[in-house]
């Protein structure tokens, strides 16, 4: 065990808590680190651990348990003497506690707290696998592992809004070197490992539009629209050099992408169940209309001059703003008798976690 620097704050660098080579920190430094008090951190895992939302051995370990082996002054922890708990939590455990604080400082802390402390051993990890012979590293075996099946998602998710031009870029780089590739005596074409990792791509970039304030939400919504819009218009105009069914299927690809990517477009007449879920509290109401797309706007259209007629759904709408909501159609149908069934499913009824009122 060591120490390391994050955000300015000298902080514990320890692993092997909650399985070996698993990173782990110290309540101490996370109060640190959100300029908290220790107390008030303390305080949040004990209502936790009350609530059984979290687990010992799983989410937290407590040193000053008299079953804990090793004594906080061998790990060279300085509390005072009336300290009760001094809390080591998993990964796990520090995203429970950043979910119960639920500030959004709070959240873009631990973003970075994960890729720079949590993640960082695998990054390192990777790094020293692609050096080659002479010490130099492997571009290509860096771009394989942003971009791999399993991290595609996470490498846009996860990336800073300044930095999007430059990993595009990377990515555009790493489709390049995609080739059809042979599995015993299957071919593998490099033109649907493409498109798998562009709908990953397009996966992550949704996941951190929702993540951004209103402002620039819109702006990267706007910046790879329009790109695929244009595309698409090229595809409508062009009157020779292509098989006119193959051009009709790229373009209803073309439009189910920008559906991706912009969650709020229903065709109209939509009929069906919908919900409204919170992004950040993970709590969703379910409805039911005949028309989604219209009975969307009524919704926007109450939540948007405070009118809302669900008190508890307006509260969070003012408190984390349009871009921590995701308005979304579960299932298009004309069996509407199905709200109760997805009610029941959702458990939305439960204050905990939705914003029905009763059951349907």
């Amino acid at each position: 065990m060591g120490k390391r620097e994050f955000n300015g704050v000298e902080i514990f660098d320890i692993e092997g808590g909650f399985g070996e080579g698993k990173k782990c920190i110290l309540a101490i430094d996370v109060a640190d680190i959100h300029d908290k008090e220790v107390r008030e951190v303390n305080q949040n895992i004990n209502r936790l651990i009350d609530k059984n939302r979290i687990t010992e051995g799983v989410h937290f370990i407590d040193l000053l348990d008299e079953n804990f082996k090793v004594t906080v002054g061998d790990l060279g922890i300085k509390i005072a003497n009336r300290t009760k708990n001094v809390f080591l939590l998993s990964e796990r455990g520090y995203y429970s506690l950043v979910k119960y604080m639920d500030d959004d400082k709070s959240w873009d802390i631990h973003d970075k707290l994960v890729d720079n402390y949590f993640n960082l051993k695998e990054f390192e990890e990777n790094v020293q696998q692609n050096l080659d012979s002479k010490g130099s590293y492997n571009r290509l075996d860096d771009l394989n592992y942003k971009f791999s099946e399993k991290r595609t998602i996470k490498t846009f998710s996860n990336c800073n809004v300044m930095e999007l031009p430059k990993r595009i870029e990377e990515f555009k780089e790493y489709l390049g070197t995609i080739k059809n590739t042979m599995v015993n005596g299957e071919i593998t074409y490099a033109t649907e490992i493409k498109k798998a990792r562009y709908d990953s791509m397009l996966k992550g970039l949704e996941r951190l539009r929702v993540t951004l304030d209103i402002g620039l939400s819109h702006h990267l919504l706007e910046k790879y629209i329009q790109p695929l819009t244009r595309e698409k218009h090229k595809l409508e105009n062009k009157k020779n050099g292509g098989d006119k069914t193959a051009q009709t299927k790229k373009i209803k690809k073309l439009e189910q992408r920008l559906i991706e990517l912009d969650d709020t477009y229903i065709p109209d007449d939509t009929a069906g169940i919908y919900s409204i879920q919170c992004l950040v509290n993970e709590k969703r109401y379910v409805g039911r209309s005949m028309d989604i797309a219209r009975r969307f706007a009524q919704h926007k259209g109450e939540l948007e001059s405070g009118t809302h007629w669900i008190k508890s759904l307006q509260r969070d709408w003012n408190k984390y703003g349009e871009g921590r909501f995701k308005f979304e159609v579960i299932e298009e149908t004309d069996d509407l008798t199905l709200e109760g069934y997805y009610i029941e499913h959702y458990d939305t009824t439960n204050k905990v976690y939705g914003y029905n009122t009763y059951k349907a």
